[in-house]
């Protein structure tokens, strides 16, 4: 199961896209916020997406959002959960909180992480991710990994 932000143009998003298409078998991809733009520019997806809806600053969509990837890990009972992105970091956290057998794997897909807050959540979480991918020697300091 991949987790991602949301699907708009940008780097990351394409990467993970490109991946899911090319994978087999197919993984379940599940998206924090509704942006999904990015889309339109591929074919139909052969894997499942998900969306949780999020809207920043509204209370009721994160409990709705939770209870989509509650439902999504019941059925979808994956063995991996890989973050992409910040916000698919925080949900992915909330998946392995809602099944502790759950692995999670974190790609930032930047060299840098904005600001302290964020900072803190990455180093915080370490303990709860199996592994992270990295792609510079300035991350490893938050991360789980060496250099890829």
């Amino acid at each position: 199961m991949h987790i991602i932000t949301g699907l708009t143009i940008g780097g990351a998003e394409r990467v993970v896209l490109d991946l899911l298409f090319n994978a087999s078998p197919c993984s379940t991809l599940v998206v924090v916020h509704h942006q999904m733009p990015l889309l339109k520019s591929y074919p139909k997806p052969n894997f499942p997406i998900i969306g949780l809806d999020i809207i920043r600053g509204h209370l009721r969509s994160y409990l709705s959002g939770i209870k989509i990837l509650w439902q999504t890990l019941k059925t979808q009972n994956p063995s991996i959960i890989h973050a992409h992105l910040y916000h698919g970091l925080i949900v992915g956290l909330i998946g392995k909180v809602l099944q502790p057998s759950v692995k999670l794997v974190f790609t930032l897909h930047s060299s840098t992480t904005n600001g302290w807050f964020r900072a803190l959540i990455l180093f915080l979480s370490k303990p709860l991710r199996s592994a992270d991918l990295v792609f510079s020697a300035q991350q490893q300091q938050w991360y789980n990994a060496r250099q890829t």
